[in-house]
Formats: structure tokens, sequence, C-alpha cells
């Protein structure tokens, strides 16, 4: 791990354990009895790593960032907006066709996808 960009990384667990909240959270809709536990230990554990990750980001919020490089949040908007784009183009088209329990599957795989050219970035 590169410790010249410790916020980032700090930053990269608060989303990650807010999204980890988010998810194993919207998995207890009606899971199978024997999951139940399971999904709220995971929630509790994505809770502390955010929690965690925003203490290490807010002592360490003046340290170096990558989006601080010329050019950096550009490149992330334009990847950010593209995602944005093609998660709703995808999410119409479901509900166009008819489908809409895939489109929770599909902003799940855009969500998933966009992390590839953003690992250039970071």
């Amino acid at each position: 791990m590169d410790l010249d960009f410790l916020r980032d990384h700090a930053m990269y667990a608060v989303i990650f354990g807010v999204f980890g909240i988010s998810w194993f959270g919207w998995a207890q809709e009606d899971p199978p009895k024997s999951w139940r536990m399971k999904l709220g230990v995971a929630i509790g554990i994505s809770f502390i790593v955010a929690c965690i990750g925003g203490y290490i980001a807010f002592k360490n919020w003046g340290g170096a960032s990558v989006f601080n490089t010329p050019g950096m949040s550009r490149q992330f908007g334009i990847i950010v907006g593209i995602e944005f784009a093609l998660a709703s183009i995808g999410a119409g088209a479901l509900h166009f066709l008819h489908k809409p329990k895939f489109v929770a599957a599909w902003i799940a795989f855009i969500v998933g996808a966009h992390f590839i050219p953003l690992a250039i970035i970071f």
C-alpha cells in the first residue's frame, strides 16, 4: 500500500464500509433464516470498517491525495459520468422491457465494472 495517499486509502474503507452496510442490509429483504445472523455480522463489520476509515481519513485530511494530481479529478468525473449514464440507460431499458427486477443487478454490475478504469487512476 502506498502510504503517500493514506487519506485516499482510508476513504476507500469508508466508501466500501458504507456500501457494505447498504448491500448487506439490502440482502436482508428476504434471506434464508440461516443467513440472517451472518448478514447482521457483515453489517457490523462494514460499519466498523467505515468508522475506522473515517477516523483515519479525518486525522490525515491534509495529506496527499490522488485527486491533487493534475487531471485526475477530471478523469474521475468522466468515468463516474459514464457510469451514471450507462446505469440510467440500462435501468430505463429494463423498465421499458418490463424487466424491473433486473435493475438492481444491472446497477450492481455497472458499479462493480467502474472500478476497472478507476484502478488506473487510484
